[in-house]
């Protein structure tokens, strides 16, 4: 921040500050306590967080986009943040333990680079204790692309495909990119987590017939079968239930790559309706028909 302030101004420099709030109140529930406690330093309380590869992934998306932001006539000054962070248990640990041990946990980023967060552990106050970088791509996004260059590009992309999400198969992890017309919506309980999870979820609102092919093209375990034989892209056409008692074809592909700073196996699946014009008029009557006797029908 001293460098956007010393440079571009104080009034930049506000509007990083509140571009952070923004990007704060939309990564995060709506549930979750986020505030500014002073200068460029903010804080988050999360309640019922859940395991610490769900947390790592929401850090790691939050990380992303702040690194795809750039103030200035020529774009040359980057936001990035450091985070420290600590799990607690209600009733036992105090505010100010938890404050303590996750400062303790920013310290290390701080001293190894920034732009990182770090969870806390014991070892962190012992002076053999060597810091790991945890996302060392987290800046991945801006390496080719400015902020509305890329905006316009997954804008582009979501005409064709509503639903966009980054996978990382070795971690059993997603993070989903895109949900609608290119938008992160905070409501979405399941904008990120276990990849399992994902895939169990959504077989179960297909229609049965094509539950056993989807499951068997799109597990974790599959994937990376599939991965280690030399496919590097899958698709698979499906049926979606819907409330009102009709089926909605969709298509699904997966793209998979490799990791350049690790041996993770990672993805992106895209998925979208497909349908014919035939298929289209008769879900088109059928909802109709069903929206005329409920309108809070849903698909």
């Amino acid at each position: 921040l001293k460098a956007i302030n010393d440079n571009l101004g104080h009034k930049q420099g506000d509007e990083a500050i509140r571009y952070i709030a923004r990007t704060l109140g939309a990564q995060f529930r709506h549930t979750d306590i986020v505030g500014r406690i002073g200068g460029d330093e903010f804080i988050a309380f999360l309640d019922g967080i859940g395991d610490e590869k769900k947390l790592r992934s929401t850090l790691t998306s939050f990380m992303r986009r702040l690194s795809a932001v750039r103030l200035g006539e020529n774009k040359d000054f980057a936001i990035a943040g450091s985070i420290g962070l600590v799990f607690g248990v209600i009733g036992q640990d105090t505010y100010e333990d938890l404050f303590k041990k996750a400062d303790k946990a920013l310290y290390h980023v701080k001293r190894n680079g920034k732009n990182d967060f770090a969870i806390y552990t014991p070892e962190m106050e012992e002076s053999f204790y060597r810091y790991t970088r945890q996302t060392t791509e987290s800046s991945w996004k801006t390496r080719f692309f400015d902020t509305d260059e890329l905006n316009r590009l997954l804008t582009a992309v979501s005409a064709l495909y509503p639903v966009v999400i980054s996978v990382n198969l070795s971690q059993n992890s997603y993070y989903m990119m895109q949900y609608g017309n290119y938008r992160s919506d905070k409501d979405i309980n399941d904008q990120n987590g276990a990849f399992d999870e994902l895939i169990t979820q959504r077989t179960a609102k297909l229609h049965p017939d094509d539950q056993e092919a989807f499951m068997a093209a799109f597990s974790r375990k599959s994937l990376l079968e599939a991965y280690a034989q030399g496919q590097r892209a899958i698709s698979l056409e499906t049926r979606q239930r819907c409330s009102h008692g009709t089926t909605l074809a969709t298509r699904t592909d997966i793209i998979l790559i490799e990791a350049e700073n690790n041996d993770d196996i990672k993805g992106i699946i895209l998925s979208r309706e497909l349908h014919s014009h035939n298929e289209t008029k008769g879900i088109a009557e059928s909802l109709s028909q069903s929206l005329m006797e409920d309108e809070h029908n849903e698909c």
